[in-house]
């Protein structure tokens, strides 16, 4: 069993400056937020999420986006509602900066998370708190100028896995470990690569981790599986312009 993973980032400036192709129970949530910022990036979520479901699942594409509802269960894991019915399948989101992404899989024997995270400087003294000591140590001893992807690497890892397991940042970070892929592959990340994960938070279940680079951004995508030996393989996460 397997199943494709489609995703999309788009930049904050694609989204429309009116609000008209928000549902009115999203119009109703966006009034909630004060600050500008948190406006943007949250539009910016349900932007990428709609034009990427309504391009790939045939079940919305002849829907207005006005006509689809992006919820989020208790944990934050968002889910599209269409008609009063939730989509089946898995949905996952991430902005940062001015960037904002998403992912989808269909099939709801995967739950799938997806992290967009700015390569910049973590602190030792972040990166000894919420990493393993073998990832702090492997980070640290890295090249001056690979500290910060790599740091940015395994965080952003963290994140996704989190939302994989439906789990949150509620989670200790130490409780996973993510291997720091090899020196030489760090700067050749413009396509998928399997990252090694050694643990995470007990669930059945198996676990993918996969990143790549984008411009100044390090995307990481997590899949979790139904069966502890399931692999899926790179090919079947699937870019959607």
């Amino acid at each position: 069993m397997t199943a494709n993973i489609y995703w999309q980032s788009q930049t904050i400036s694609n989204v429309p400056g009116d609000l008209d192709w928000l549902s009115l129970e999203e119009q109703a949530v966006y009034t909630q937020f004060r600050f500008p910022k948190r406006q943007k990036e949250w539009l910016s979520g349900r932007y990428v999420a709609k034009t990427l479901l309504k391009t790939v699942n045939s079940s919305v594409e002849s829907l207005r986006f006005d006509e689809m509802t992006v919820r989020n269960k208790p944990d934050g894991a968002p889910f599209i509602v269409c008609g009063g019915e939730r989509l089946p399948g898995s949905l996952s989101l991430s902005h940062r900066g001015c960037m904002a992404t998403a992912a989808w899989c269909d099939n709801d024997k995967f739950h799938i998370g997806i992290d967009l995270e700015v390569i910049e400087e973590k602190s030792k003294g972040f990166i000894e708190d919420y990493f393993t000591e073998s990832e702090a140590a492997a980070v640290l001893n890295l090249p001056t100028d690979m500290v910060h992807l790599a740091a940015s690497l395994i965080w952003s890892g963290k994140e996704a896995i989190l939302k994989a397991l439906q789990i949150g940042l509620r989670a200790d970070t130490r409780a996973m470990e993510i291997e720091v892929p090899a020196f030489s592959n760090l700067s050749s990340g413009n396509a998928w690569s399997r990252m090694v994960v050694n643990r995470y938070p007990e669930v059945q279940g198996g676990m993918n981790l996969f990143w790549r680079l984008t411009g100044d951004y390090v995307i990481t995508l997590a899949i979790m599986g139904n069966r502890l030996s399931q692999q899926v393989p790179a090919a079947a996460i699937i870019q959607v312009c």
